[in-house]
């Protein structure tokens, strides 16, 4: 009996089946003015604000010297990554995308995303890193490379993102996501010399990425975006409803 009421309360819970159809309620024929020629968003994923603000060389310190910091973003609870990059990428908090935990397997999202407004406009979409944002935007992927989430996963990531920028063939809209932070998180902690190694990195890979854009002469043309999807407790950890996972970058 107990078996079966937890079942029910899991499944209520990952099946969850939102009641509004959003296609009705939000348009897509927007016509604003095209700010940039591309966009980059650089996902490092569990990456805490207050433990990157220990990191001011390479990228993170560039981007705050030279871009626009907001540091007012609250994750959505539960703080877990699908239903983070559900919400990043459609504007939605997680009751109405239904996406809710990180079991979700009801596959690609009906409705409008970044990744499904861009392609609307005949403009290119890609993606690198983990299965997640395949699995929701599959359908609005021009380009799709996947990072099985090891050590070194970022550093993959960035390679295969210069790469595609130094080959001309950049599409309007990409996702970078990088994993490794938030694999040290879980395993040393936000307090750790390692978590704090790992940031480190991942702004020396976001520096490259800046580089590559330079070498280029795309920078000018070319909106960066970096963030992260929540935090970590100072022992690991993350789903709750504390700030130092709730806050991220």
């Amino acid at each position: 009996m107990i078996n079966n009421a937890i079942t029910k309360v899991w499944s209520s819970w990952v099946d969850y089946d939102p009641p509004i159809n959003v296609k009705v309620y939000l348009k897509t024929d927007y016509n604003y003015p095209r700010l940039a020629e591309y966009v980059i968003i650089v996902l490092v994923d569990g990456a805490r604000p207050d433990i990157i603000d220990k990191v001011e060389d390479e990228g993170f310190g560039f981007l705050k010297k030279e871009g626009v910091l907001f540091s007012n973003a609250y994750g959505l609870s539960p703080t877990y990554s699908i239903p983070a990059r559900a919400a990043i990428s459609t504007g939605l908090p997680h009751e109405i995308s239904g996406v809710t935990s990180n079991w979700y397997k009801k596959g690609v999202l009906n409705m409008p995303s970044m990744f499904s407004l861009v392609k609307s406009y005949g403009l290119k979409t890609g993606a690198i890193g983990d299965s997640s944002i395949s699995m929701l935007f599959e359908d609005y992927l021009d380009t799709y490379i996947e990072i099985p989430e090891t050590s070194g996963h970022m550093k993959k990531s960035t390679e295969e993102a210069v790469k595609i920028i130094t080959s001309g063939e950049l599409p309007n809209i990409l996702w970078v996501g990088f994993a490794d932070v938030d694999e040290v998180g879980h395993d040393h902690g936000a307090l750790s010399s390692r978590y704090e190694e790992a940031i480190a990195e991942a702004s020396q890979l976001i520096m490259k990425i800046i580089e590559t854009l330079k070498m280029r002469r795309i920078d000018d043309k070319t909106v960066l975006v970096v963030l992260s999807d929540h935090g970590h407790l100072d022992q690991g950890g993350h789903g709750g409803d504390e700030l130092e996972v709730r806050i991220p970058y």
